[in-house]
Parts: C-alpha cells; sequence; structure tokens
C-alpha cells in the first residue's frame, strides 16, 4: 500500500463531492428524488475523506500542529473542506427543513467545491521536491479530475439524468479531457522514469466511460453507475500511481 494512502482516499472521494455541486447546482434535481439525498452523499464522502485526512500525518492531533501554517498545502485543503463540509451540511439541513433545496446555497455550495479542486491541486503542483508533482498538468488531475467524477455522481439526481443535453455533452467532455489529461500526466512521469502503464489504463477507462455515456443516453438505468465506476476506477488507478512516487 502506498504511504499516502489517506490523502489518495481524502483527493478521490472529496474531490468527487466537490466535483458534483457544480451540477447540483446548475441542473434540477429529479421531481421523485428527495432533496437531502444528495447533500448527504456528499457529506458521507466528505466524512470519509475527513478521516482519511486525519490520520495522515500519523496522529490526529498533528493536524492541528499543520494548521498553524496557513501556506501549508495541507492546511489549505484543510480549511477548503472545512468552509466545504459547512455549506454541505447547511444545504443538508435546510432540504430537510424546508423540503426543497435552495439554489443560492447550492450555488455558494458549488463555489466552496471548486476551491477545494484548485486546494487539492496546488497542494501538490506547490510542491517542488517532487518534480512530476510540480507541474500543470496536476491541476488537471484533480480539478477535472473532480469534475469528470463530480458530473457522473450527480446524474444520479438530476432530472432525466443523461437525456439532459447539456449535462450529456458537459460530461462527455469532461471524460475526454480527463483522458487526455492522464496520458499527458502519464508522459511527464515516463520523462522522470517512471512507468506510465497506469495513467494510459486510466485514460482507457475514462474514454469507456465516456461510451457508456453514449450509449445510455436515451436513459438507460445501468449507465449512470456503470460510467460513474469506470472513470472512478480510471481516476483511481492514475492517482495510486500519482502519489507512488514517494
Amino acid at each position: 500500500m502506498i504511504s499516502e494512502f489517506p490523502l489518495f482516499i481524502f483527493t478521490l472521494l472529496g474531490g468527487a463531492g466537490a466535483g458534483s455541486y457544480l451540477f447540483l447546482a446548475i441542473f434540477p434535481s429529479k421531481k421523485k428524488a428527495k432533496p437531502w439525498q444528495a447533500p448527504l452523499i456528499v457529506i458521507l464522502l466528505l466524512a470519509i475523506s475527513g478521516l482519511a485526512l486525519l490520520t495522515h500525518l500519523g496522529h490526529p492531533e498533528r493536524m492541528f500542529l499543520a494548521f498553524s501554517n496557513p501556506t501549508a498545502g495541507i492546511t489549505i485543503e484543510g480549511y477548503a473542506m472545512i468552509g466545504f463540509g459547512v455549506m454541505v451540511a447547511i444545504d443538508l439541513v435546510m432540504s430537510i427543513v424546508c423540503k426543497r433545496s435552495n439554489k443560492a446555497v447550492k450555488v455558494i455550495t458549488a463555489i466552496f467545491g471548486l476551491l477545494l479542486l484548485l486546494a487539492m491541486a496546488y497542494a501538490y503542483a506547490s510542491f517542488l521536491a517532487i518534480p512530476v508533482w510540480a507541474t500543470w498538468q496536476t491541476y488537471g488531475m484533480f480539478v477535472i479530475g473532480g469534475l469528470a467524477m463530480g458530473s457522473l455522481l450527480s446524474a444520479l439526481y438530476v432530472e432525466g439524468g443523461f437525456s439532459e443535453r447539456a449535462l450529456l455533452a458537459t460530461t462527455m467532455v469532461l471524460q475526454v479531457l480527463m483522458a487526455a489529461t492522464l496520458v499527458l500526466e502519464g508522459a511527464v512521469f515516463a520523462s522522470e522514469g517512471y512507468t506510465m502503464i497506469p495513467f494510459v489504463l486510466g485514460s482507457i477507462l475514462e474514454i469507456a466511460s465516456a461510451a457508456i455515456v453514449f450509449i445510455g443516453r436515451k436513459g438507460a438505468s445501468w449507465a449512470i453507475p456503470l460510467s460513474l465506476a469506470l472513470s472512478v476506477i480510471g481516476i483511481a488507478i492514475a492517482r495510486y500511481a500519482f502519489y507512488s512516487v514517494l
């Protein structure tokens, strides 16, 4: 197991949850779905990823020492996650109490989600001690990756799913962009003597995910969960290789 496994879990699950809110804020929720279902799922993802982040330094209490350095990547990630988590919690409570979602709250939450994705990317792109991390491709790995997974996760709760043309087009573009990003990231790793096979494999799975999205655009019930699984697995394989350099 890689030494940075807690960060692997944190960025994978937290990134998917953060990315989903951009689409939950734009597209209408399913009429039959409870308004609290989507924020509850994201809260659960954040809870798991947050616990993983706490174990990163070996002892949870060390995280509080890390927060004493406001410019540290892990500190920026932590603050961004707290802000996003608070907004998701507000959205969840309002959805339960008011029995409907609040558009303004979802938009603000989506902004915090995007900031979290940027914070994740910055934490590694600014880590100059590891050359393969300190590249612009790292931003694609985390920002596009989070949005790619998030668009598929949100499709479970958006009215019409992939039959919503704007969501369909955006999701397919994101999967293709992620596939290209993984190849570019793999090339960076290869230039430093690492294998790019995991990144190529991840790219293939992202293309497969985009294909499933297109095939299931008429409302096939299996399309969303299958495309989501392929995308998450593809990104997870590449992300695992990303952390394995330590």
